[in-house]
């Protein structure tokens, strides 16, 4: 089914839609992940590809929030160590699963990502004091977070978001 050349206009199609998806409120591996498994791909191999195309567009939103200074790559650095490290972790255990119970555990996860990201409050753009000190918070949800984004991944971007504004007092722009 994969080498169908039919199958690069959606692909395209996809890819470009969740790009936008991601740079507005973060979830375009809610399209991407169901389409590339629609499209015939192992799970392991559409978890993979989905990471992989994704972390073109982190990469990317990074670099334009540190250079317009929004964002400080020396304050998070404890998050990004701890987030590598839960990462491994997430992906190393996926890789351990079973590819056929894999594919009946993603649609699954999908569905609540999804609910998830219907029901999540709105924020405001506003800063507030911060409930846990920021490498007690890094420790935590960097380990937390990047396991899941290793094991799975859609929707850890709004997860961060969340974490930063509730817990950080971060301004819903600063946390994105």
């Amino acid at each position: 089914m994969i080498e169908s050349i039919w199958f690069l206009p959606l692909l395209f199609a996809t890819g470009l839609t969740a790009g936008f998806v991601d740079s507005i409120a973060g979830g375009g591996g809610l399209l991407t992940l169901p389409v590339l498994l629609g499209i015939g791909l192992p799970p392991p191999a559409a978890l993979g590809t989905n990471k992989f195309q994704s972390s073109f567009g982190s990469f990317t939103s990074t670099m334009y929030y540190r250079k317009h200074n929004v964002v400080s790559i020396r304050e998070g650095l404890a998050g990004v160590v701890f987030t590598a490290v839960g990462t491994v972790l997430g992906a190393w255990l996926v890789q351990q699963i079973a590819s056929d119970f894999l594919g009946h555990l993603i649609p699954w996860l999908l569905l609540a990502i999804a609910i998830y990201t219907f029901v999540t409050p709105k924020f405001s753009d506003k800063d507030s004091g911060a409930k846990l000190p920021k490498n007690t918070f890094f420790f935590f949800f960097g380990l937390l977070f990047g396991f899941y984004d290793g094991f799975f991944g859609p929707g850890v971007g709004s997860f961060w978001a969340f974490a930063f504004v509730v817990l950080l007092g971060f301004n819903l722009r600063k946390a994105i």
